[in-house]
């Protein structure tokens, strides 16, 4: 059982590993492996030998033995003979569970190669032993009962405590065993039961904890391309079906000439318990979930004290877009993908892109409650993309999806996963669509009316819309159909800490309120998204935030809001922002074609509003859902008057009495100017730009809506005055900009 020679050596340099077993001390930690495949064993020096050769070991002779019915243990010197005693009855011990309990072949004997017809236990130095523990040696081709039966003898290091010295001579009395059954089959499979049996025949050392935490960590390498990590797979046959599967296991093995690791379990599954390795390999992957503090008690019996299984994504953030594993599996490997339930409306689509060169199983595990639901699913090669829906996604805890390589060529499978809300349908009566953009932290606690930073905002502005009887669908994806909706409140992050709006989005919500849709939208980081570095190369953004009628700009960390207050037309609603932190970069509104809504404690706009139309746009940087109210303000109050609005009963409301060019923005202007032109009809308008000698510059139409309208005009070449005739329904107006080159 090999270690990295440095660290045995520093063991007994300084005295910590006592050379005794009989001595009564505490045995020290293990001595962690290698990160990856550990060889804690030197069979692997042994059995890369070619059939026929000539062992790279030598069989040693050293003058003192000690002799047991089936063992004969030779040492040094007579200050090692209470250590040879100890590894005789370690070894006797190993044998009558091997042979009389599990039913095991007894190994082949060597003849009298070791003196006897008994097998041979030589006790070494580290040094002699190369840093290995403990190493196994097949000695001569015997042919009975099998093809690749050997003879063989064992080398244990002499310096190792009782209990270390009881697992590893367990561990190389195995290996004698199993070469009896097939010195030529592969190495993963021998030293998984190897280590499997250290536990079986010393159930409370648990030094295969050590080589645990490699297979949890990577569980997409390979079932048979590792050595003791793959400890597991025994104990899972084991506590399923008993240890008669690793005798029917070893007599299959033997029936190949060659390692066939997989054959062997497959043959030993169907003649044992009629299932196979396939099937069996479906059920360890559920299995190896419930481990740590995931351990369930209906699996592993100590898996409680197992590692936990590595999840390759786990997400209570949806939408989550597709996710290409970065741990491509080997055969008979997996990922983990976990999904939290939240409490959202509407059922989760889950989108699985198999490996095209690749048979794999997908088991997925739906948990409500105390419940459980378990389906599987197989892809064979060049299988399409499939998707599964959660349709009582609201009242799941979560979904657990394995995904497994049965085989796959090249040995470098991949998969990709996503998630995504889908309504089945748009509720039938008139309703609210509450739209989340926080980038999906935790949902609001609702204690004391107060926010933390874990929390998102969009519950609480949800709550106080359910609290007034609305009709309410919250979701982090805008509904397709936005037929029967109400209004649109928009809530959450923007930028930097939140999620942004794709192109379709902004897209979808311009068209709903050109269509007289009404529009609330609040976010604390308006100003940085809109900043212009950030909105390079995003025509999309300053189109839709010219439908606000507000310019914006970004803020800075000594501009944070304490308190807003709304305009007293409004209601005068006060509110303290409560969060934690300061939340940095809070944006600024500039009126440009809007009304104010909410200033802060030091003035500045936080909320505007515009009607055009039937639509009304209400946009601010305050966040209602982390805001406390102060003097009789409630959140319910306060988008009870923000429906009111929608409605169309603010007078301030009222739609203009003749049409005017109102304002110019930026001014002076660069390249694209803003006309903010009111009107107090629908229809077409021409927009004509003339230069201070009355030439024409440009035209160009615009459809116009009753209120106020954002009309952007290409700016000339040229610097100086220019002037705007606007003419609609037979009325004119008249504005004029500066341009600075």
């Amino acid at each position: 059982m090999r270690v990295r020679l440095v660290i045995a050596l520093f063991f007994v340099a300084s005295g910590l590993v006592p050379v005794c077993p009989a001595r009564a001390v505490e045995d020290p930690a293990p001595v962690a492996p290698d990160p990856e495949f550990a060889d804690r064993c030197g069979a692997w020096r042994a059995l890369a030998i070619p059939p026929g050769g000539v062992p790279l070991v030598a069989r040693p002779t050293p003058p003192h033995s000690f002799s047991s019915p089936h063992f004969v243990v030779h040492y040094a010197s007579e200050a090692l003979e209470d250590y040879a005693r100890g590894v005789s009855g370690f070894a006797e011990h190993a044998y009558r569970i091997l042979v009389d309990t599990l039913g095991h072949l007894p190994p082949p004997s060597d003849g009298a190669a070791g003196g006897d017809e008994r097998i041979d236990v030589y006790v070494r130095t580290p040094f002699e032993l190369g840093g290995a523990y403990g190493s196994t040696v097949p000695d001569t081709q015997v042919r009975q009962p099998y093809l690749n039966s050997y003879s063989s003898w064992i080398e244990i290091v002499d310096t190792m405590t009782v209990a270390h010295c009881g697992v590893v001579t367990a561990h190389e009395v195995y290996h004698v065993v199993q070469l009896g059954y097939d010195r030529m089959e592969s190495l993963s499979l021998l030293e998984m039961f190897s280590t499997w049996f250290e536990d079986r025949a010393h159930d409370d050392a648990n030094w295969h904890y050590l080589f645990l935490k490699n297979f949890f960590r990577r569980p997409d390498r390979g079932l048979f391309i590792q050595n003791y990590t793959n400890v597991p797979w025994a104990i899972f046959l084991t506590e399923r079906y008993g240890d008669a599967i690793m005798a029917e296991t070893l007599r299959r093995s033997a029936d190949t000439p060659g390692p066939n690791p997989r054959g062997a379990f497959d043959a030993a599954l169907q003649t044992t318990v009629g299932t196979t390795l396939v099937e069996e390999f479906i059920e360890f992957g559920t299995w190896n979930y419930f481990t740590s503090l995931r351990d369930d008690g209906a699996h592993y019996s100590e898996g409680a004290v197992y590692p936990a299984m590595r999840s390759q994504r786990r997400s209570d953030c949806y939408p989550f877009p597709l996710h290409v594993t970065n741990h491509p599996m080997h055969e008979l490997a997996a990922n983990y993908f976990f999904f939290d339930g939240d409490g959202h409306r509407g059922r989760l689509r889950i989108r699985v892109e198999p490996e095209p060169a690749a048979t794999s199983y997908l088991t997925v595990t739906t948990f409500r409650g105390t419940a459980r639901e378990r389906t599987v699913t197989r892809y064979d090669p060049g299988a399409s993309p499939d998707s599964f829906l959660v349709d009582d996604w609201e009242h799941c805890d979560s979904v657990l999806a394995v995904y497994q390589i049965d085989r796959g060529l090249p040995e470098n499978n991949m998969v990709a996963v996503s998630a995504r809300y889908e309504y089945e349908s748009a509720p039938a009566t008139p309703w609210i669509l509450v739209l989340d953009r926080d980038g999906c932290r935790h949902p609001y606690d609702g204690e004391a009316d107060e926010f933390s930073s874990r929390d998102g905002e969009e519950a609480p502005l949800a709550g106080a819309l359910v609290a007034r009887g609305e009709t309410v669908v919250v979701t982090d994806e805008l509904v397709s159909n936005l037929g029967a909706c109400r209004a649109v409140f928009l809530v959450g992050g923007f930028g930097a800490d939140g999620v942004t709006l794709s192109p379709h989005e902004l897209a979808t919500l311009a068209g709903y309120m050109n269509g007289g849709g009404d529009v609330y939208l609040e976010s604390a980081r308006l100003g940085a998204w809109v900043d212009s570095a950030l909105a390079a190369g995003e025509p999309e953004l300053p189109a839709f935030w010219s439908m606000f009628g507000s310019a914006f700009q970004a803020g800075e960390d000594t501009l944070n809001v304490a308190s807003w207050v709304t305009e007293p037309a409004f209601g005068a609603f006060s509110f303290d922002y409560d969060r934690g932190e300061p939340d940095h970069r809070v944006g600024i509104l500039l009126p440009t074609s809007s009304d104010v809504l909410a200033r802060d404690d030091r003035g500045l706009v936080r909320a505007t509003v515009r009607r055009v139309g039937e639509s009304t746009r209400v946009v601010g940087t305050v966040l209602l859902g982390a805001s406390t109210g102060r003097f009789g303000s409630t959140r319910e109050g306060f988008v009870a008057s923000v429906l009111a609005l929608f409605e169309g009963s603010p007078a301030a409301q009222a739609p203009p009495a003749r049409l005017r060019v109102v304002a110019s923005y930026p001014n002076p202007v660069r390249d694209t100017a803003e006309l903010t032109i009111e009107t107090p009809n629908a229809g077409t308008a021409s927009v004509t730009v003339y230069d201070v000698a009355g030439r024409k510059v440009s035209s160009t139409s615009a459809r116009l809506f009753p209120g106020s309208n954002t009309v952007r005009v290409t700016t000339p070449r040229a610097s100086g005055h220019y002037f705007v005739v606007v003419e609609a329904g037979g009325a004119s107006a008249h504005g004029r900009f500066l341009v600075l080159r």
